[in-house]
């Protein structure tokens, strides 16, 4: 289910099906963990590579999907999240930690050229 606008009470309803999906924690499994959390002004996506040597990552946004692609020695693990509705023009900021993807998407700003595409390596 997509939607133009952003609503709240959605959204929240979405995320509660999403983690009580069975085929959430089997994918967990087979790729990487994903965990999604929200506060008052963002969205943060966090990918939890853990023991998995990755070596460069790519993210991508198709209209409400965000996909993030982690090549490694051992191959390549890919993980989409899509959210209810469109980030295309959202802020949206990754940030690499040690073992981790953070992915920061903004709620209320709106930004007309975000990147579609972000290529990191991992130190």
């Amino acid at each position: 289910m997509t939607t133009d606008k952003e609503d709240p009470l959605l959204f929240e309803k979405w995320l509660r099906n999403f983690f009580v999906d069975p085929n959430t924690s089997f994918i967990d499994f087979q790729t990487f963990r994903l965990d999604v959390f929200e506060y008052p002004t963002h969205y943060l996506l966090e990918a939890l590579f853990e023991k998995k040597h990755v070596i460069n990552i790519t993210i991508s946004i198709d209209m409400n999907t965000l996909t993030i692609l982690a090549a490694g020695s051992d191959g390549s693990l890919e993980r989409s999240f899509t959210f209810p509705f469109s980030i295309e023009d959202r802020t949206i900021t990754p940030e690499l930690s040690t073992d981790a993807l953070l992915i920061c998407v903004s709620k209320n700003t709106i930004e007309k050229g975000t990147p579609s595409i972000w290529k990191l390596e991992v130190p």
